[in-house]
């Protein structure tokens, strides 16, 4: 039996990647483990073990709180969360011991079928890895696919902003008063995190130099809700089409609209990559990168 592909989702934070993920963990030619985000790669580039572990015993202790009131309520997501609760313990035991990339792919590949043609990890974080750790990941198997969406930049920008404030948010208010302030961070220069998500000209860069271009699909997130879009993705991937679930998204930002004056001192901070991409891919560009929404 042939060995299946490995894949890469790559990215980019808030342009679809969660739908993407439940998308192949669902098709019957595909084996993810229950844990989305991986963060494999850019723990071992870093080196910070101690902390991603501390992060994933975090998330392992909801998850076991959310099993327990699931056993006694009886509910159906009983097999799910046990499931995602022993990949946890799996990749916590993995990520303290400092294991190896042999072992982390012996795990991901951990009880994949006889029809399994596509086993991965999809973490949006992998997009800032250096160059070297990307060459490292094209050459772990014979067959490496990297996938990349993007989405017009300023909307994923104010929706990543409104995202990572929301978990810390305890009303609309709230909200509102830290998305503003950390976008003023990220127009002041202040906010390095936000910046380098938000630097596709970097990212696309780096990926020129380090991959071999037929490697990477790049789609656009204004484009992945649709049939032709996920016919191209299974065709790069190797796995027979199964249809979507097109209408469905999943973790969406809360709406916030974006003042005029904000939106358009962002707009002009990004005008380099807007000016990027239209350079690289000319009317291949999505037309809603131009409509200057403020509302996602």
């Amino acid at each position: 039996m042939a060995q299946p592909a490995l894949m890469f989702g790559i990215g980019a934070t808030r342009a679809g990647t969660t739908w993407l993920y439940r998308y192949l963990r669902a098709h019957p030619q595909c084996h993810l483990r229950a844990v989305k985000e991986l963060h494999w790669f850019n723990t071992h580039e870093s080196a910070r073990f101690d902390g991603r572990v501390a992060t994933l015993e975090k998330v392992r202790d909801r998850v076991a709180d959310d099993l327990s009131r699931a056993q006694a309520g009886g509910r159906g997501t009983v097999a799910a969360l046990q499931t995602r609760l022993r990949d946890h313990d799996a990749l916590i035991e993995l990520t303290r011991a400092r294991a190896g990339h042999d072992a982390y792919l012996d795990w991901i590949s951990a009880g994949q079928g006889a029809d399994t043609r596509l086993v991965g990890d999809i973490t949006p974080a992998y997009a800032l890895l250096s160059e070297a750790s990307l060459r490292v990941m094209q050459g772990l198997r014979q067959s490496v696919r990297f996938v990349l969406i993007l989405r017009d930049p300023l909307e994923r920008l104010w929706s990543n902003i409104r995202q990572s404030v929301g978990r810390k948010a305890a009303d609309a208010d709230t909200l509102r008063r830290k998305s503003l302030r950390a976008l003023r961070q990220y127009l002041a220069g202040e906010n390095a995190a936000i910046a380098a998500r938000a630097d596709y000209q970097g990212i696309l860069q780096r990926l020129d130099r380090a991959l071999d271009p037929r490697n990477l699909h790049l789609e656009f997130h204004e484009r992945l809700f649709s049939d032709a879009a996920i016919r191209r993705l299974t065709g790069f991937l190797g796995i027979d089409h199964m249809p979507a679930p097109l209408e469905r998204r999943v973790h969406a930002a809360a709406p916030l609209t974006l003042d005029p004056d904000l939106a358009a001192a962002a707009r002009a901070r990004l005008e380099p990559q807007y000016a990027f991409m239209r350079n690289r891919f000319g009317s291949d560009l999505p037309p809603e990168w131009d409509s200057h929404k403020t509302e996602v």
